[in-house]
């Protein structure tokens, strides 16, 4: 209880300020710096902001550390359902983001998420970077142990 008391006090005197989001580049950058030549690393991200940049700077990780890939999801990343009020959908993370109104637009949508998703593989794989993919559609303990295994 004393504990909880004194971390209630530290909390109340102390200011928290809320990190503002940064770019995955500048993660990745700020990364390459900390960490130690020869460690493990696992990157955890939805990588929606991967460019050239960031595939650099982990093509430079790689070299000198274990690096895992762990690519976290959401259905709608890949494939928009059918039956959906496309007015009320903004995507903001593809290349010719806006409002889906049309069946061409959906297609179009799924198809450059499709050849995002692969040229992203390709070139994980192409430098020998392990990369899992997580899904949030799908329980995550079971997606684990699949991955692991």
């Amino acid at each position: 209880m004393a504990f909880l008391h004194q971390s209630q006090i530290l909390c109340q005197k102390t200011a928290f300020k809320i990190p503002q989001q940064q770019s995955l580049f500048l993660q990745l950058k700020r990364l390459s710096h900390l960490v130690q030549t020869g460690s493990q690393v696992h990157l955890i991200s939805d990588f929606s902001q991967l460019d050239e940049a960031c595939y650099k700077l982990i093509n430079l990780l790689r070299r000198h550390n274990q690096l895992t890939i762990w690519q976290i999801s959401d259905p709608l990343e890949s494939h928009l359902p059918k039956k959906m009020l496309q007015a009320n959908l903004k995507i903001n993370s593809l290349k010719g983001s806006g409002f889906l109104r049309n069946k061409r637009q959906q297609k179009s949508y799924n198809t450059a998420a499709t050849e995002r998703q692969q040229q992203m593989q390709s070139h994980f794989l192409k430098y020998g970077i392990a990369h899992y993919h997580i899904s949030a559609a799908s329980p995550l303990l079971e997606q684990f142990n699949a991955n692991i295994q």
